[in-house]
């Protein structure tokens, strides 16, 4: 397969969420394979930062995109508009966004034999859906851009755990958000836009947030392995490989899918 199939020149990348590894390094593998890549966060300080490293790799290699970072306020929607406009701007278009607010969710980690206590079903649903509506507020205004363009891409992106903790508590928060990508989807099959969701297993920011009290992640995966034996460790290559394969022209035929990447386990 010719290696231009991948590339992704002449692209903007929305990027949203919140900015820990995950995006650093999605912005980095992204702006590699041409993109130019605008970082929609609230943490703008640490978006800067690396988005300023790449537009220095851009000066010494012509492969890279360019990559900026702009502060958005969720709960303000003239802001959160303004914040795509911004975007499409400074590159000249929107061509495919990718949500990952959902991946900074704080779903707490419970062992088989211990469910969780009483009410955490609630709080799960109450975290999903206060995080989903964030989501839907960028959704909606990044595809006022996406339907002007052809073969545009929306993916979102959750850790695969999450689902199963929220599945203990018999909560269906997770087969909702299906529904939704699958409903999404057949939407704008018409303007030509790809809707998919990436549930990934288990990665370093995950353990960071759901083993806090572990002094190193090599402690903190022991801790999940005893009670998922089969967990292995998600390296964040692999999930932007995943990512850049899925917003970019070979994977036009995919969409109202939700896709594992999880070592098969």
């Amino acid at each position: 397969m010719a290696e231009s199939s991948f590339r992704l020149n002449d692209k903007t990348v929305v990027l949203a969420g919140p900015y820990g590894l995950l995006l650093q390094n999605l912005t980095a593998q992204l702006a590699e394979c041409g993109a130019d890549v605008a970082v929609l966060t609230d943490d703008i300080k640490s978006a800067q930062r690396v988005c300023q490293n790449i537009m220095d790799m851009r000066e010494v290699s012509e492969k890279f995109g360019r990559a900026a970072a702009i502060e958005v306020k969720l709960h303000d929607e003239k802001n959160v508009n303004a914040s795509l406009s911004r975007a499409a701007e400074l590159f000249g278009s929107t061509d495919i966004y990718i949500d990952a607010y959902l991946f900074g969710l704080k779903v707490p980690f419970y062992g088989d034999a211990n469910p969780g206590p009483s009410g955490s079903k609630s709080t799960i649903e109450t975290q999903f859906h206060s995080t989903l509506e964030f989501s839907k507020t960028l959704s909606q205004a990044a595809l006022a851009f996406l339907k002007s363009r052809a073969r545009g891409r929306m993916l979102y992106l959750f850790h695969e755990l999450d689902v199963m903790m929220a599945e203990k508590v018999e909560s269906k928060v997770f087969a909702e958000f299906n529904e939704y990508i699958v409903k999404l989807a057949h939407s704008l099959v018409e303007s030509h836009t790809a809707v998919n969701a990436l549930a990934v297993g288990v990665n370093e920011e995950y353990l960071l947030s759901r083993f806090p009290k572990t002094p190193t992640i090599q402690r903190s995966l022991q801790e999940l392995v005893k009670v998922r034996p089969q967990a292995r460790l998600v390296d964040y290559s692999d999930i932007a490989q995943v990512v850049s394969f899925l917003v970019s022209p070979v994977a036009n035929g995919l969409s109202g899918q939700v896709i594992h990447l999880n070592h098969g386990t």
